[in-house]
């Protein structure tokens, strides 16, 4: 996508990889001009910048070993949940009245 972007812009691209942490702050500080991520955007994130169009659908899942069946956020209860910082996992999951 980036790529695309880049031609269509007329511009030579440059790739800075950095975490979901990272995202928000380097795009307003203008250490980076554009992200291609898998961000979701929201309401609090909307205030600090603006969102394209998705470009694709955007999807949560639980992945586990084939004997335990995930089906809703209630099946988590006593497991361990392995997500990234800052994402909308990280900051709901902790707050289910089951986990």
């Amino acid at each position: 996508m980036a790529k695309l972007i880049a031609e269509d812009l007329g511009v030579t691209l440059e790739l800075k990889p950095i975490t979901s942490k990272q995202r928000i702050p380097f795009l307003t500080s203008g250490t980076v001009d554009l992200l291609v991520s898998s961000m979701g955007a929201n309401p609090e994130r909307a205030k600090s910048v603006w969102f394209s169009s998705a470009n694709a659908p955007f999807f949560s899942g639980a992945f586990a070993a084939p004997e335990i069946k995930v089906s809703s956020p209630e099946d988590l209860a006593g497991l361990k949940a392995g997500v990234t910082g800052g994402t909308i996992e990280d900051l709901e999951l902790p707050d289910l009245p089951s986990l």
